[in-house]
């Protein structure tokens, strides 16, 4: 019988790769998400890099609605909100050593973070610690509160990439 569910998990993950979803005529894959277009001004997006044993999930933040594939959430904010996040990883990102993407193969729950405005992205590729402290700390954002329900995708990527209840959140 595990021969059958290996057999089933490759043609599962071959579909995913080969058809991908109508809505981004082609420009979506399960591990880096939709392809944004012209039309997605501002924008935050979390993606899991590194080995992994299943297809871990895409976390979209904007204050915008976007069109996604399968397998990504969108976190929809309030403008100020965005704002607010927008903030918070702007600062983060300038006090944190973002791994150069020259540095593959990238180690398990290794998290690129990329934030995007009309005047271009930014990516921060961080380690494991370093992404769950962030991920962490953002729910704790001064000004903002999260509902559960909001911050799911969030608590479900800090899950999958194995971050422990021990994660220390810094004080502000």
């Amino acid at each position: 019988m595990g021969a059958v569910m290996r057999i089933v998990a490759i043609l599962f993950v071959y579909l995913l790769l080969s058809v991908g979803d109508a809505r981004a005529s082609g420009e979506w894959n399960p591990i880096s998400g939709t392809t944004p277009t012209k039309e997605m001004r501002n924008w935050i997006k979390y993606v899991v890099l590194g080995a992994r044993t299943s297809v871990p999930p895409i976390v979209w933040l904007a204050p915008d609605q976007l069109n996604l594939g399968p397998l990504e959430s969108l976190i929809l904010l309030s403008k100020d909100d965005y704002g607010l996040v927008t903030k918070f990883t702007e600062q983060w990102t300038a006090n944190t050593d973002c791994g150069k993407s020259d540095a593959k193969p990238w180690p398990a729950h290794t998290l690129e973070i990329l934030k995007h405005n009309e005047g271009g992205t930014e990516v921060c590729i961080v380690p494991q610690v370093a992404a769950c402290n962030y991920l962490s700390a953002e729910k704790h954002i001064a000004g903002m509160t999260w509902s559960a329900a909001k911050f799911a995708p969030i608590q479900l990527l800090l899950d999958r990439i194995n971050c422990s209840a021990s994660v220390e959140i810094p004080q502000r």
